[in-house]
């Protein structure tokens, strides 16, 4: 599924997953993905992710008291966009999880007020009819659904999901600060043994690849090795010592010779190919 939709952003709830299980082994370094988790410590059937291209800088990773997770990813000129998952268990009704997770989604979206939000998960609500912001059911209590809904109106969120996830309730939701951004949002086949659709949500908004750090590299072509050859035959230790002193003596010794008789170059902090010159980015906005 990953390989055919190419996901910048994954948010994953019920993941099942323990502090025995790395994430390397459901998602290996070959497919190029980064991942924050918020594991169960002792039931496991729960649990949520956010997993992010490795191209995208995401920071700012935060746990909260009810089962989420949020992080920052990095966008052009400077700008932020701020992503979570969330997962309410079935039977958590009480009024003090409730009130526990209203703070911590308007934790979440004051944290950066100017940034586009996004919490995306299963949030089992099926009583609530977003499109008509109506509660149409009754399989939780009323305050349930009333507080999810507070939750959302109060922190501006806008319910995006408008289809089922499972049978005929919409139980899986992405409530986004910045719905004008959407450019479509359609359900996927379910995968495994799961009885939820998966939620695929476009949006305008682009990210920035971290500009590659700057590397030192010498250039031995250009290298003095007569130089250098002269420089370590000068080298006079004593003969008799401790070893980590003598070796730490040669090591300084060849260090400073290499450095003194070899020329070398930073490397441009572009992140573009360096083939990729003017010319051809005006062929490729031409074509």
């Amino acid at each position: 599924m990953i390989d055919s939709t190419d996901p910048d952003i994954i948010l994953g709830t019920e993941t099942w997953l323990d502090g025995n299980v790395e994430s390397t082994e459901f998602l290996p370094d070959r497919m190029g993905y980064k991942v924050a988790r918020k594991d169960r410590p002792t039931d496991p059937h729960g649990g949520v992710l956010i997993a992010a291209k490795n191209e995208i800088l995401m920071t700012d990773i935060k746990t909260y008291s009810s089962e989420m997770i949020s992080a920052t990813l990095s966008l052009d000129k400077g700008k932020k966009v701020l992503v979570a998952v969330f997962y309410r268990p079935p039977d958590k009704t009480d009024q003090l999880y409730l009130e526990g997770a209203k703070k911590d989604i308007a934790d979440f979206c004051v944290s950066n007020k100017q940034a586009p939000k996004y919490i995306g998960g299963d949030f089992n609500l099926p009583d609530i009819d977003w499109c008509k912001s109506q509660i149409t059911g009754h399989q939780y209590p009323l305050r349930v659904n009333e507080a999810f809904m507070e939750a959302a109106t109060d922190n501006n969120l806008e319910q995006q999901v408008d289809f089922p996830t499972r049978k005929e309730a919409t139980l899986d939701l992405i409530l986004a600060s910045h719905p004008s951004y959407k450019q479509r949002c359609k359900p996927l086949p379910a995968i495994g043994n799961s009885d939820h659709d998966i939620v695929l949500y476009d949006t305008t908004i682009t990210s920035t690849p971290p500009k590659p750090k700057r590397r030192l590299i010498k250039l031995w072509k250009k290298a003095n090795i007569e130089s250098i050859k002269s420089c370590i035959a000068k080298f006079n230790a004593e003969v008799f010592g401790h070893v980590d002193a003598l070796w730490n003596s040669l090591k300084q010794t060849i260090h400073k010779a290499i450095e003194d008789h070899v020329p070398q170059k930073l490397t441009q902090a572009r992140t573009s190919h360096p083939w990729m010159d003017t010319s051809l980015r005006r062929l490729i906005k031409r074509k």
